[in-house]
């Protein structure tokens, strides 16, 4: 039985609509409709007159339809169809056609839609209406180039723990992103898009199928998808590398189809082989340091630029930000992908997941066109979310998911912008814990075509478990004439940087600078995870103790340790949650440069760390009608430069029979006060005013570094000793000999 992504059987036979002989091979080159119908069935009755206005809308464009009669004889077939006013060719089965696409009578009627090579595109079983018909169409007209999509995750140990917020564990909120966009891609999806699933933990592993596929057709495959996606447990520690690595392996294994990854991880990477900067690029290699267990079973690869293997990655950080969070973003920038980050997975995180998808699929076009959080409390009926179309939005999926650990059965009803409730039927999909509906546009409804520019309403219903559920609402617009998207940041940025968020907003490709309203929400944390760290005056192990946090292969990384306690302390849960921040063109508390082709939000980075903005535009065109589209931004602040005036120095000379040495405990800062942090031993390195001198740095995790200077000759004079952090000066002094 050939299906979606095999060659169309070929057949020839009689067209007794237009007596000429039919013969499929010989529309090669355009896309045929494929239809198998009976005069006695009604629903096939109803399809003819969709046919028949596809086929004189499209006449002369490339589009064939053609009807085969399964049932019958050639007169019931012609006096049926000449009845409903069809004039596209039509033929008699009469030598098993119907069984060589559908063994076994399959149900009528059944469409295929045949794309322009001859393959299945779409297999299509029963009654729709017009536009669903002209939507599954278009989906072919308007094919992109395929797209082979790595999902690598992280499944380590700390993924198991929940985010400050409480909820579901990281690990469950990152399932439930990854099989939304996989439930997603079953109806965006295309024929040739493959998806493959590899995890990493103390090694790495990957999906195959009992076909020895390791990357699977998506709309064949998705329910194998996503039941493996949430299959997998957990292990101990973090081999990224070793995942990354297998998803190239697998990617550049012969495909020809646009290859990119999606890599989320909260942890910093403690296996080898690791993703390290070698010069100006990076390489998958053995790069020493520290490493919390054995070498993975992927071998390191020195030598290889990870830019060679030509994918786009799209990198995802969860939790505490550290060192790592400048590792993905250089990840991202090196390969064209984008970095965004969350302290707050529960909110940020599936949203994040779609906009990566988005851009994986930016042939099609696909853009988040609404995206909101809210909450149905157990005493409450319903929830309503607005939303709003343009007119060249040609098919929308509307997603509704909520948090598995409160539990509850939520679902949606959609009304147009003239109130009509549209009738979803089969296009609803449930699922544990979203849902979701793919609507082709313009909507034809009980032979009333609806309106569907303008605002809609989303009306959210269901049970509830307890005091209720947060949910999130999203609609995924599919739209060849608008695009948008935010540019991403290119390098590092650093306090008192002025980060430019560029807007790019384009109709029929001619830019729109001219909006309504821009929305932003910036997401960061109350305190600096430098100032959260100086707070604890006690070692990793001595802080496990107190928070019972395991700290099983951290050894060899007290910060990581630390961190990882300091996420599992209740005395810290509300410092560990963002700041959401609303700002607004429209109300005065947002500005913005415009320029003939973007629109800039010049930003003033003021706080170390990570920083997320959601932004939100809204505008009206002539050509369009109303236009809103969401996209967010991800940049980790550095702290900048060492201030020797905010620097606190102490020190104590150490005097010997012949050399003499110095103890000095400093707490640098930046200019505006603020802790550069732990984790920055490897910065400092201290002169004698002639040449190096060896130094010894213990970082006490709390901001502070303990420096001993020793074996310094003696002399009688003053030796001058200078300390400096990334190559310049921050403290000078003396050592007085005797």
């Amino acid at each position: 039985m050939p299906g979606v992504g095999s060659p169309a059987p070929n057949f020839s036979g009689h067209d007794f609509i237009n007596d000429t002989t039919f013969t499929l091979a010989g529309h090669a080159g355009e896309i045929i409709l494929l239809c198998f119908s009976a005069y006695w069935c009604p629903h096939c009755t109803n399809e003819v007159p969709r046919l028949q206005n596809i086929w004189q809308d499209f006449a002369g464009h490339g589009v064939q339809v053609i009807l085969v009669h399964v049932d019958g004889t050639e007169s019931d077939g012609l006096a049926w169809l000449t009845g409903l006013g069809a004039t596209f060719p039509a033929i008699q089965d009469t030598s098993s056609i119907f069984s060589a696409y559908s063994p076994g009578y399959g149900g009528i009627p059944h469409l295929y839609i045949i794309g322009r090579d001859m393959v299945i595109r779409k297999d299509l079983l029963g009654e729709m209406s017009e536009d669903t018909l002209r939507g599954h169409l278009m989906d072919v007209v308007y094919m992109r180039e395929p797209i082979d999509l790595e999902m690598v995750m992280d499944v380590s140990d700390s993924m198991n723990s929940s985010p400050p917020g409480g909820g579901d564990p990281k690990l469950e909120i990152m399932k439930t992103a990854a099989t939304i966009i996989t439930d997603f891609l079953k109806d965006h999806g295309q024929t040739d898009d493959r998806m493959g699933l590899v995890w990493f933990t103390d090694d790495a592993s990957e999906y195959q199928n009992t076909l020895h596929q390791k990357l699977l057709p998506i709309p064949g495959n998705w329910a194998d998808l996503r039941s493996q996606i949430n299959a997998h447990g957990t292990g101990m520690y973090t081999a990224m590398g070793a995942g990354l690595q297998t998803a190239f392996d697998t990617l550049t294994a012969g495909s020809a189809n646009k290859r990119f990854a999606i890599l989320c991880t909260d942890g910093m990477q403690n296996i080898e082989p690791k993703v390290t900067q070698v010069g100006s690029h990076f390489e998958i290699i053995d790069s020493g340091g520290w490493v919390a267990g054995a070498h993975s079973s992927v071998p390191a690869h020195p030598g290889v630029d990870i830019t060679s293997y030509d994918t786009c990655i799209h990198t995802i950080g969860i939790g505490i930000q550290a060192t790592y969070a400048g590792l993905l973003q250089d990840i991202a920038n090196a390969t064209g992908g984008f970095y965004r980050g969350t302290n707050d997975p529960e909110n940020d995180l599936d949203l994040i997941y779609l906009l990566d998808l988005c851009n994986c699929m930016a042939g099609g076009s696909p853009a988040v066109a609404h995206h909101s959080t809210g909450r149905l409390d157990a005493g409450e009926c319903e929830a309503v979310e607005y939303f709003y179309l343009n007119r060249s939005a040609r098919k929308i999926t509307v997603i509704l998911s909520w948090n598995k650990s409160e539990g509850g059965d939520l679902t949606f009803w959609l009304y147009g912008p003239d109130g009509s409730l549209l009738h979803l039927g089969q296009e609803m999909k449930l699922f544990e814990n979203h849902c979701l509906a793919t609507v082709y546009l313009p909507v034809d409804q009980n032979g009333v075509r609806l309106t569907h520019v303008g605002r809609w309403r989303m009306v959210i219903r269901g049970e509830t478990l307890g005091s209720g559920a947060d949910y999130h609402a999203f609609v995924i617009a599919e739209d060849r004439e608008v695009h948008f998207h935010l540019e991403p940041p290119k390098r590092i940025y650093e306090v008192g940087d002025i980060l430019p968020i560029r807007i790019k907003l384009t109709e029929s490709q001619k830019p729109v600078v001219r909006v309504k309203d821009i929305i932003m929400e910036t997401a960061q944390l109350r305190v600096t995870p430098a100032e959260l760290c100086s707070r604890y005056k006690v070692s990793a192990y001595e802080l496990a103790a107190q928070t019972k946090s395991a700290l099983s292969g951290y050894k060899n990384s007290p910060l990581a340790a630390k961190l990882k306690a300091l996420a599992a302390d209740p005395a810290y849960k509300e410092l560990l949650k963002p700041v959401r921040k609303r700002s607004s063109l429209l109300e005065g508390s947002l500005e913005c440069q415009t320029d003939e082709k973007e629109i800039v939000i010049p930003v003033t980075l003021k706080q170390p760390g990570l920083v997320s903005y959601k932004v939100s535009i809204n505008c009206e065109t002539p050509q369009s009608g109303p236009i809103y589209r969401t996209d967010m931004v991800t940049v980790y602040v550095g702290p900048g430069k060492a201030d020797p005036g905010q620097t606190k120095v102490s020190r104590t000379v150490i005097l010997g029979e012949k050399h003499t040495g110095a103890l000095i405990i400093m707490t640098p800062k930046n200019e505006y006060g603020q802790l550069l942090g732990p984790g920055l031993g490897h910065e400092f390195s201290a002169t004698d005013g002639r040449q190096s001198v060896d130094i010894t740095v213990t970082d006490q995790l709390d901001g502070t570094y303990r420096m001993e200077i020793v074996n310094l000759a003696r002399s009688k004079g003053e030796t001058p000793i200078s300390i400096q952090y990334r190559g310049k000066s921050i403290w000078k002094g003396e050592l007085k000999g005797e």
